[in-house]
């Protein structure tokens, strides 16, 4: 299913035919990227980035959308289902191209009602990471707190293997 946001702005079904556009955004922020993703060191060719689509469009019950902003990728977005009954997880990231336009905040004006209304969605979810030094991922947690999002805890999570976990911030919205 495609999503209209704006005039400009939609999302479609992630395939493997965004592979190319996908590397290169993913490029464009790799630095920033792989801060807060674990993924980003897999996708280094275009076989990497193939592998990351085929791994995402194959889970099941989890819809993952290409953004495309005036006809051109500018990044994933999420949706799948949390632990919690009736409850979904958002996630996402952006290319250089897509960052400081209201793009999340854009698509989550229509997609949280969407979900309440077409999934009987009752909260949704945000995975934020926690860095040791203190510093929290302020994007990622200002965009929560937009949709009215509270923190509700921490948790441990190894996001790669044979390294320390990382300390995860969950916050959740009733829709």
């Amino acid at each position: 299913m495609e999503y209209h946001i704006s005039t400009h702005l939609h999302l479609i079904p992630l395939d493997i035919k965004h592979a190319t556009a996908l590397l290169e955004a993913v490029d464009s922020r790799r630095k920033s990227l792989q801060t807060y993703l674990p993924w980003v060191s897999g996708v280094t060719d275009s076989c990497g980035a193939k592998a990351y689509i085929l791994d995402r469009t194959q889970t099941l019950y989890a819809n993952y959308f290409a953004i495309m902003r005036q006809n051109q990728f500018i990044g994933v977005f999420a949706v799948k289902p949390a632990k919690a009954i009736q409850t979904y997880e958002i996630g996402y990231w952006l290319s250089e191209a897509g960052r400081g336009k209201a793009v999340i905040s854009q698509i989550l004006k229509v997609m949280l009602p969407h979900l309440k209304k077409v999934h009987q969605t009752r909260y949704v979810e945000f995975h934020c990471l926690e860095f040791h030094c203190l510093e929290f991922n302020n994007g990622s947690i200002k965009i929560a707190q937009w949709v009215g999002a509270k923190f509700i805890g921490h948790y441990s999570m190894i996001m790669k293997q044979d390294m320390p976990s990382v300390v995860m911030c969950l916050y959740r919205a009733r829709l």
